[in-house]
């Protein structure tokens, strides 16, 4: 949504955005922006203040100077989680058998990796059996710990 277009245009291109999204899993509060930003409100003003309410609990009439300030950051942390979760079920994984993970990882020396992780539910035991091998190994200094796990983990990607 780079360029302008009007309302209809970019509300139809956002709800095909997230089409192939399990509607199901997300939690409560993205279902229910979800919910509101596939609604068929068709005035513009309703289903902008929708979607805002859906954020912030409040409608955009009764928005103060620094309520807009916290939209914007709510709604990008949303569309970044959105997106997130559609990456995921784009893959069409089996919820019943599968665990599936959206990881990205951002630097300026490395660029970016993503990578989506699909694992079989039989194999959680041997994932929390790592986990508690690798909580032992970790120091007292959590930027430390988190530097070294996001390095071995972007190595892995």
């Amino acid at each position: 949504m780079d360029k302008p277009m009007p309302f209809d245009q970019y509300k139809i291109k956002f709800q095909n955005r997230y089409k192939s999204l399990h509607r199901h899993l997300p939690l409560n509060t993205q279902k229910s922006f979800v919910q509101r930003l596939d609604s068929q409100i068709e005035d513009k003003k309703a289903w902008l203040s929708s979607l805002a309410q859906s954020l912030t609990g409040k409608s955009l009439e009764k928005f103060k100077d620094d309520d807009e300030l916290v939209l914007y950051d709510k709604f990008a942390d949303m569309i970044l989680s959105l997106d997130s979760l559609n990456r995921i079920s784009r893959t069409k994984f089996d919820e019943d058998k599968e665990i599936a993970l959206d990881v990205q990882i951002n630097s300026f020396e490395g660029g970016m990796a993503n990578k989506v992780i699909r694992l079989p539910k039989g194999k959680s035991k041997e994932v929390e059996n790592l986990e508690e091998k690798i909580k032992q190994s970790l120091s007292k200094d959590k930027s430390i710990d988190l530097a070294a796990v996001t390095t071995v983990l972007k190595d892995l990607l």
